[in-house]
């Protein structure tokens, strides 16, 4: 069933999962959370669960059963199986506005604090957001203390060059998406990603052909996976079968080779069919 629902470009049919639908459905919501922070249910949810809505941190709360709660605990399911979804949609910092410094994915692709943690630890300004760390500077004034050597040094150099080149934009921030061209979340191609990593595929493209009926193409899909219910198949899933040779020339069991090339008295029916 799998194989079925999965795209065409990796061996499916390209049916679809409605399971996979719903969850792009309910991710939606985190799309429009982001971008539409004036609407009143955006509000009503950053006044519950915090202004960035828990995603940083992706703790779903137990004893919770709201809708809100729900969508946490499928973003961390599926980044549990190896799908993270929101590694797909880097905020694009743009004026760096509402983005912050140290727990936003702006600069690499993790949040800063996790590659400099004790430059995190001097900093007296770790709430701030980048628009406004950038403007306050680096001296010792807005820091704990200026480092002291070691590790310390280290990451700060290393900090300083990350930020040489960055320069603030006056376009607004937004949340990217790497899995379209337009940069832009799209439906299918969230779709796409979740069913490929959900669904049970076999990687090699399914090439259709316009020119003959639709069940000829399926046919033949079933054959390149040699899902084809013959007696040796039956047999081999444990059904009990009376006669396992071809019931055509009963030289030998009826297999998928067998009735498509091997049996002499097949031969010329498919030869036929394939000229016409």
């Amino acid at each position: 069933m799998g194989r079925v629902m999965a795209s065409k470009q990796v061996g499916g049919l390209g049916v679809g999962s409605l399971f996979d639908f719903n969850r792009v459905m309910i991710f939606r919501w985190r799309w429009h959370f982001f971008h539409s922070p004036y609407l009143l249910w955006v509000r009503v949810v950053k006044a519950i669960y915090g202004s960035d809505g828990r995603f940083s941190s992706l703790i779903p709360n137990t004893s919770s059963i709201g809708p809100w709660n729900s969508l946490i605990c499928m973003i961390a399911n599926l980044r549990d199986h190896g799908i993270d979804i929101m590694d797909i949609c880097p905020i694009r910092v743009g004026n760096t506005a509402n983005t912050s410094f140290w727990q936003d994915k702006w600069m690499t692709d993790s949040p800063i604090v996790v590659s400099f943690h004790r430059i995190f630890a001097l900093d007296n300004h770790i709430l701030a957001y980048v628009r406004d760390r950038v403007s306050l500077g680096w001296g010792p004034d807005n820091n704990w203390r200026l480092p002291r050597g070691g590790i310390e040094q280290s990451q700060w150099e290393d900090l300083m060059a990350l930020l040489h080149d960055f320069q603030l934009q006056s376009t607004p921030y937004r949340l990217g998406w790497l899995g379209d061209i337009s940069d832009s979340f799209s439906v299918s191609s969230d779709r796409a990603c979740i069913d490929n990593g959900m669904l049970d595929v076999s990687g090699v493209e399914t090439r259709w052909n316009n020119w003959v009926p639709i069940k000829i193409n399926i046919l033949i899909w079933r054959i390149r996976l040699y899902s084809i219910p013959t007696r040796e198949r039956l047999s081999y899933r444990g059904i009990e079968m009376d006669y396992i040779l071809c019931p055509v020339c009963h030289n030998g069991v009826e297999m998928i080779d067998d009735i498509f090339s091997g049996c002499a008295e097949l031969v010329d029916i498919w030869r036929r069919v394939a000229m016409w």
